[in-house]
């Protein structure tokens, strides 16, 4: 919960005063914080990735990441049905 609070302060860090030439060190100092935080991240998304299959079993995993899809895809004629209702309300 942490981790998107301050990636966001850093990416707007990293933005501010883009065209300025005098802020031109620290934006490449950003640029390379940005880097290897991602990169961090990322390795650290696949490691607890890998333990977690390890120790559930894949087929559990795959479940679990597959359920808030379906249930996105199944929720989008409940936005078209409410979209076309709200359309007849206005037209009438």
């Amino acid at each position: 919960m942490i981790v998107v609070p301050a990636f966001s302060l850093l990416v707007l860090l990293q933005n501010y005063d883009r065209n300025n030439p005098k802020y031109q060190s620290l934006h490449k100092v950003m640029d390379g914080i940005s880097v290897v935080v991602g990169f961090a991240l990322l390795w650290f998304t696949v490691d607890v990735a890998i333990d977690v299959i390890s120790t559930e079993g894949i087929a559990d995993v795959l479940i679990s990441f597959c359920i808030p899809v379906v249930f996105s895809i199944a929720y989008l004629p409940v936005i078209l049905l409410q979209s076309k209702r709200c359309t007849m309300i206005y037209l009438f």
